[in-house]
């Protein structure tokens, strides 16, 4: 829990983000980083999420009494889809583009993030040809979905610190997988998955190594970092309380539900042994491996 519980004249010494060693806050902090490094938009995608061709989510949402409808079905929940298919040039250094993508769902009145479809930088870059490996500084998942919970938070006259829930959905990643793996005794595919419905979910606190494995996962480190990164937003001292493993119902994808909370005074947070030496690191998350 050091980095999220601890506050960040603490934290930093551990994240040691590329701009500072004093302090967590990511260095992009506005909407105009995306156009400056290279990404655009891309239009449509929420008519196709509501005929069924999104994350399988209906069911977890409105058990934790979450609208699941989309802004165009009259619901809260909006899509936002960004590409990087240009080219930029800062500081006399080329930065080709990488065909990285990025496709997240915010419900911001109800505090919820739902990471979906996601292929950063440094996956995408290194499947080009020549590979990029030039990355664009605005490539971090924590940052860019931190970029966007903000834009539409100050359009909806929200709270910033309101989040509560962040999904991880459709989970793609072979390193997440293989952690699920060992801590079930078995893989998530075919009929094991049937055994794993939102019903019989598993769900790990902060003593339990799932708990540990899944958040340090590809898939579950991006929402510490977003936290982290962000604490004047989200609060000094807020974690992720529980992670919960399921598989959707209809072709059985795997996903992860991070519960945020406030760390509570007197659990833990007095400055661990070994202060200096990073136990998360603020270097780009591949955000191909947090799908």
């Amino acid at each position: 829990m050091i980095g999220m519980a601890t506050p960040e004249s603490v934290a930093a010494r551990f994240v040691r983000p590329e701009h500072s060693h004093e302090t967590t806050t990511s260095a992009s902090t506005n909407m105009q980083s995306f156009q400056e490094w290279g990404y655009s938009t891309e239009r449509g995608g929420e008519a196709a999420i509501s005929v069924g061709m999104g994350p399988d989510l209906d069911v977890p949402l409105q058990s934790l009494i979450i609208d699941p409808k989309m802004v165009s079905e009259e619901g809260k929940t909006i899509l936002v889809r960004w590409k990087h298919y240009r080219a930029t040039t800062h500081d006399e250094v080329d930065y080709s583009p990488t065909r990285a993508q990025f496709r997240t769902l915010f419900n911001v009145n109800q505090g919820v993030i739902i990471a979906w479809n996601e292929f950063g930088p440094k996956h995408m870059g290194s499947q080009q040809h020549p590979p990029v490996t030039t990355l664009p500084q605005l490539r971090n998942r924590a940052d860019i979905v931190f970029l966007n919970w903000q834009c539409i938070v100050q359009e909806r006259h929200q709270s910033l610190g309101r989040l509560r829930y962040i999904f991880s959905a459709d989970v793609e990643n072979s390193h997440t997988k293989d952690a699920i793996a060992r801590l079930l005794g078995e893989r998530l595919d075919g009929t094991a998955c049937q055994r794993y419905l939102w019903d019989n979910r598993k769900k790990f606190l902060p003593e339990d190594e799932g708990y540990r494995s899944l958040r340090a996962s590809p898939n579950g480190r991006g929402a510490a970092l977003l936290l982290i990164t962000h604490k004047a937003t989200f609060g000094q001292r807020k974690m992720i309380e529980s992670v919960q493993l399921w598989c959707a119902h209809t072709g059985g994808q795997i996903n992860l539900l991070l519960t945020v909370k406030e760390h509570e005074e007197g659990d833990d947070d007095g400055e661990p042994d070994g202060a200096g030496s990073p136990i998360f690191t603020a270097d780009p998350v591949n955000v191909r491996d947090a799908s």
